[in-house]
C-alpha cells in the first residue's frame, strides 16, 4: 500500500528555491567583501581575518545547501523516500549558520560597546544572548545527526523553537541599541545626522531582515512539520 502523497512544491520546490535565493545572496555579500578589502588600510589585520573567516564560512554554507538540494534532486531523483531522512550537509549547514551569526552578533556587540561608552552590562545580555542562540541552534543540529530521520526531529521540534525565538529578540536587541545609540550621538550638523540616519537605517534592516527570516522559519514550521519549507527559508537566514 503507497503512502500518503509528497507535496514537491513544498519539499523539493521550497529547498530549489531556497537555494537559489541564498545563492543570490551570496553573490551580494562576496561584493561586499570585495569592496571591504579592496583598498582598505584603516582596519586592522584580526578584523579582517573575521571578515574573512565570515565570508569562507558565507561559501562553505552555500556548497552546503547545494549539495543537500543536488543530493534529493539528482543523486535520489524518483527517490521519493530519501526525503525521510536529512542528509549530513544540510544538517552540517545548521552549524555553519550557528557559527556566523555568532560571529556577526559578536562584531555588532563589540561595536555597541564602544558607542555606549563601554557599557559592560549591554554588552553582556549581547553576549549571553547570542551564545543561548549558538548553543541551541548547535543542539538541534546535534539532535539531526542523533535522530536520523525528520519524523524523530519534529518530536524535538522545542529545540528550533527556543533557537528561533531567542534569535528574533537576539536581533531585535542588537538593532534597538544601535538605533538608539546613533539617536544619542546627533550634533544638529546636516552631514553628520544624515550620516546617523543612513547608520540607524542600515542597522535596522539588518535586524529586521534577519527577524523577519527566523520569524517567517518559526512559522512555516509551525504550519508545515512535515515538509521543506522551513529548510528554504532557514538557507537564507545565514546570509545578513
Amino acid at each position: 500500500m503507497s503512502g500518503p502523497p509528497v507535496n514537491l512544491d513544498r519539499t523539493l520546490g521550497a529547498i530549489f528555491i531556497g537555494n537559489i535565493v541564498a545563492a543570490t545572496l551570496y553573490g551580494t555579500t562576496s561584493t561586499q567583501s570585495f569592496t571591504f578589502f579592496k583598498g582598505n588600510h584603516r582596519d586592522r589585520l584580526p578584523f579582517k581575518c573575521l571578515i574573512g573567516l565570515l565570508w569562507i564560512l558565507d561559501s562553505f554554507h552555500l556548497a552546503l545547501i547545494t549539495h543537500g538540494v543536488y543530493h534529493y534532486l539528482v543523486i535520489n531523483y524518483t527517490n521519493v523516500s530519501s526525503l525521510a531522512r536529512p542528509t549530513w550537509s544540510l544538517l552540517c549547514q545548521v552549524f555553519t549558520t550557528c557559527t556566523s551569526d555568532l560571529i556577526v552578533r559578536c562584531i555588532f556587540a563589540r561595536r555597541i560597546w564602544y558607542l555606549s561608552n563601554r557599557n559592560n552590562g549591554l554588552l553582556y545580555t549581547i553576549i549571553i544572548t547570542s551564545f543561548f542562540v549558538f548553543g541551541s541552534g548547535i543542539a538541534f543540529g546535534v539532535r539531526g545527526f542523533i535522530d536520523v530521520s525528520f519524523s524523530k526531529i519534529i518530536l524535538e521540534s522545542w529545540i528550533l523553537y527556543v533557537s528561533l525565538g531567542s534569535s528574533v529578540i537576539a536581533d531585535g536587541l542588537v538593532a534597538a541599541s544601535l538605533c538608539i545609540l546613533l539617536e544619542r550621538s546627533r550634533t544638529g550638523f546636516k552631514s553628520t545626522d544624515s550620516l546617523v540616519n543612513t547608520l540607524m537605517f542600515y542597522s535596522i534592516n539588518t535586524g529586521l531582515l534577519t527577524s523577519v527570516c527566523a520569524m517567517a522559519c518559526f512559522v512555516t514550521f509551525t504550519i508545515w512539520p512535515n515538509e521543506f519549507v522551513f529548510i528554504g527559508v532557514y538557507f537564507v537566514l545565514s546570509k545578513r
